[in-house]
């Protein structure tokens, strides 16, 4: 018991001494640039790549007055995986709606996004796309639609299913009032929850997502 507790004695001495570690930035002093093209890119989101590092998505106005969506992955170290400013990840010169993204589990990036009908947004489709680990669109190229019913969509949210591809909530209007729905889809991007998704709340009056 005496060893015992002089060698403890000895090791909380030692630590004292030799103070606490100085801390260390793992990457570069002044951070890595993401993107420096020119005009203005804002809205960026940042997520987990599943392998130690991370992707970054934002919203580029290089190609000015339109705006597109364009993504970064760094590795483990900070490094860039992409080419220089990022890799774009939706159509060209096509606007995305209320974006939102998610990782999708199998190491790559789930968007969903508004896609309007009109010029009054009184009717509009909600649509998915999938991008791999290497930033490459994995669905055709405006997506896959999770309901096209008449007249709109809006609010959506959306989780992954676990796998590789996800559920999505939102508020619709097909009845007259707003009622919630929801829809899956698949790796693939079928839709597994019939056409138009399956309805959640019906209720009267409204319920928003």
């Amino acid at each position: 018991r005496a060893s015992c507790s002089l060698t403890t004695v000895i090791l909380a001495s030692l630590l004292l001494a030799s103070g606490p570690a100085p801390l260390r930035a793992e990457w570069a002093a002044d951070g890595t640039p993401i993107c420096t093209a020119v005009q203005v890119q804002d809205y960026s989101v940042v997520l987990p790549s599943g392998d130690g590092g991370v992707f970054i998505v934002w919203r580029d106005g290089r190609n000015h007055p339109d705006t597109e969506q364009y993504a970064q992955k760094l590795d483990l170290d900070g490094s860039r995986r992409w080419e220089v400013d990022g890799r774009r990840i939706g159509p060209e010169r096509f606007f995305w709606r209320s974006p939102s993204f998610i990782a999708d589990g199998e190491g790559g990036i789930l968007a969903m996004y508004i896609i309007l009908r009109d010029e009054d947004y009184l009717d509009t489709d909600l649509y998915v796309q999938k991008v791999d680990a290497e930033g490459a669109r994995q669905w055709p190229d405006s997506g896959m639609a999770v309901c096209r019913v008449a007249p709109t969509q809006s609010s959506p949210v959306f989780v992954t299913d676990g796998a590789g591809g996800c559920i999505v909530a939102w508020s619709d209007r097909r009845t007259g009032n707003t009622d919630i729905y929801a829809q899956r889809l698949d790796r693939s991007g079928n839709r597994l929850w019939g056409d138009n998704g399956v309805p959640i709340c019906t209720a009267p009056e409204s319920q928003l997502t």
